[in-house]
């Protein structure tokens, strides 16, 4: 047992260095001055309803290292957000108020959130080990550490990695609990669905599922032992019986000494400890406001047609029985929610081969296709390799509860097409870490020692693969599609570009001198000159910029260099084709030429030479 702990912590280190380095030097990502302002918020006014649509807690996390540092604020644009979004002002104000200093102050926020990383590290490596074995438990921890999609985003200040983390926690204790039934399990299973539903408003949906997967594992239960006593009377009186299946075979058939009562007592208990850890997280913020009292403004719960970004108010319950009923989560909880199906609802842009679609539209295979592209081929493969050992597994209980919130959480994002982000798919990526894991368990390696080698390969290759692009990871793409550098004709936005390599262009310019002064078009949260860019920037913050303002005042001497996100680049194209206008623009014409240098595979950069195509 001594050397998997060994190996364990050297994974776990090496994946806190990654995260430290990456979170270093990267610039801040669109949402993060958002987040970090909102954070500090919360502490100082002790009010939630800054960047509402998220709940609070990685947010503070992130903004306690901060604050002691006595960073600038300017709250001229805090309204209260319920009319509009008002974070995003906010987080632009707070990183002017700054300066240069805001890129310290955002890698400090970041490594306030690598714990959670951790833990979901952990948590992967210990269910495993327990559901396959020490080695299944490492090779868990190894996707986890490696995977480039935690990586990239676990080393932002965002809820994606903290959710994931605390969803698999949630789920391991709920796995224990089934095993054998307790007050104490309950609690355990409680604290950290409450710290979930703090963390991100998705999961919630556990409150629901694990009900029902409760009732469907007793449901096996019952129907397993029965069909295994059928197999054992069928046997030949030669044939060898097992009558201590190890564990790997499953625990299904343990009795359990809570009836179901008090089962169903237990996962009461464990609901309403999450709610209650909910309202603390919120200070009971309008706890308990009817719900008839609100004034929503997503279609689902409006109750009336959503156009653009239309903000009129209603309340589909007003004039229902529903509506003196006062609602269990605090209020700022439930607005966020519903402002939260409004962007699905309006859509903001979702973007995929060249094509943009708004007002809710979108693809409702984008998160499979992401997952083809976005996930390392050695990962597939292992995948492909646990299909067989898990058809042949008899502890089908297990199976269950690893694959059912995978799937649940795979058609929960897909059915909200209004925003198109690989990062919404992160809750589901633990459980299929476990599940691949399998591959190397020990039985099954008893039985099939080829495995091993195949196992190895594929494990080694998604290792390096992620490695190689590092620390770009929230850049990555695999081999299916040719690496990350031409990913801006398929995807964009969160998916590859979210305005993080400002660090990188400026050490680029300093390393090619002739460039200073070039004109730059940055997708980004902060002004370049924060990050001692001395650069021709039109649009550096206009983010929504629409292809009718494509072109900026032209200034009296043109550069000789043009850096541009590669996000703007997408956007500006397609919107462009998508006006059905068929003139040949200036970002056509980059958009089909090869860049002269790539910093970072999101900023392409061109040698104009003082001259430009004609518009």
């Amino acid at each position: 047992m001594r050397r998997p702990v060994v190996v364990t912590v050297c994974l776990l280190t090496i994946h806190v260095a990654l995260l430290a380095w990456s979170g270093y030097r990267h610039s801040p990502t669109i949402d993060e001055p958002a987040h970090l302002a909102a954070g500090i918020s919360h502490w100082q006014f002790g009010r939630m309803d800054l960047y509402s649509v998220n709940p609070p807690l990685v947010r503070m996390v992130a903004a306690l290292p901060v604050m002691p540092a006595k960073p600038e604020t300017r709250w001229g644009e805090f309204r209260p957000a319920r009319q509009r979004r008002a974070e995003f002002n906010v987080g632009e104000a707070f990183a002017d108020a700054n300066g240069p200093r805001i890129f310290w102050l955002v890698t400090l926020a970041r490594w306030a959130c690598i714990p959670f990383t951790l833990l979901g590290g952990w948590m992967c490596f210990q269910w495993t080990r327990e559901l396959f074995g020490n080695g299944s438990g490492l090779v868990a921890l190894t996707l986890w550490c490696f995977s480039p999609t935690i990586l990239g985003n676990g080393a932002l200040i965002t809820a994606d990695v903290p959710a994931a983390a605390l969803c698999v926690t949630t789920l391991y204790f709920f796995w224990h609990w089934l095993r054998v039934p307790s007050w104490s399990s309950a609690f355990l299973m409680a604290v950290s669905l409450g710290l979930g539903l703090l963390t991100k408003s998705s999961l919630i949906l556990l409150c629901g599922l694990l009900p029902v997967l409760w009732l469907v594992v007793r449901a096996v239960e019952r129907w397993q032992p029965r069909k295994r006593s059928q197999e054992i009377s069928a046997r030949q009186p030669s044939e060898t019986i097992v009558t201590n299946p190890t564990a790997s075979e499953g625990h299904c058939t343990e009795p359990h000494p809570a009836s179901m009562w008090q089962q169903a007592a237990h996962l009461a208990l464990t609901v309403c400890v999450a709610v209650l850890i909910l309202n603390l997280g919120y200070g009971f913020e309008g706890t308990g406001k009817p719900i008839g009292e609100f004034a929503f403004r997503s279609k689902t719960l409006g109750g009336h047609p959503t156009e653009g970004r239309s903000f009129t108010p209603g309340n589909r319950f007003e004039n229902s029985w529903l509506a003196a009923c006062p609602v269990p989560f605090p209020e700022n909880y439930v607005i966020g929610i519903d402002r939260q199906k409004l962007d699905f609802e309006t859509g903001l842009r979702s973007y995929l081969f060249g094509t943009i679609k708004k007002g809710g539209d979108g693809w409702w295979w984008f998160y499979l296709y992401a997952a083809a592209v976005k996930v390392p081929l050695g990962t597939w493969l292992l995948a492909l390799l646990a299909i067989p050992v898990a058809l042949r597994s008899r502890d089908r209980v297990s199976q269950l509860v690893v694959l059912t919130p995978l799937v649940c959480f795979v058609v929960l994002v897909s059915s909200q097409m209004g925003l198109n982000f690989f990062r919404y798919l992160l809750p589901a990526f633990p459980f299929a870490f476990i599940w691949v894991s399998q591959v190397f368990s020990t039985d099954v390696l008893k039985r099939s020692p080829n495995m091993l080698m195949a196992g190895g390969l594929a494990l080694t290759w998604s290792v390096v693969a992620s490695l190689f692009y590092f620390p770009h990871s929230l850049a990555y793409f695999n081999e299916l599609v040719g690496g990350p550098k031409t990913a801006y004709r398929i995807m964009a936005d969160a998916n590859l570009d979210w305005g993080q390599d400002l660090i990188y262009l400026h050490e680029w310019i300093e390393d090619h001198p002739s460039a200073a002064g070039l004109e730059l078009r940055y997708y980004g949260p902060v002004t370049p000159a924060l990050a001692g860019l001395d650069v021709v920037a039109p649009s550096s913050r206009n983010h929504l910029q629409t292809a009718g303002d494509e072109q900026p005042a032209t200034p009296k001497r043109k550069p000789e260099w043009m850096a541009i996100s590669v996000t703007k680049l997408a956007h500006q194209v397609a919107l462009q084709r998508r006006s059905g206008n068929d003139r040949t623009s200036q970002m056509e014409y980059l958009y089909n030429r090869e860049p002269d240098a790539r910093v970072g595979f999101t900023i392409q950069l061109y040698r104009i030479g003082g001259q430009t195509p004609s518009d």
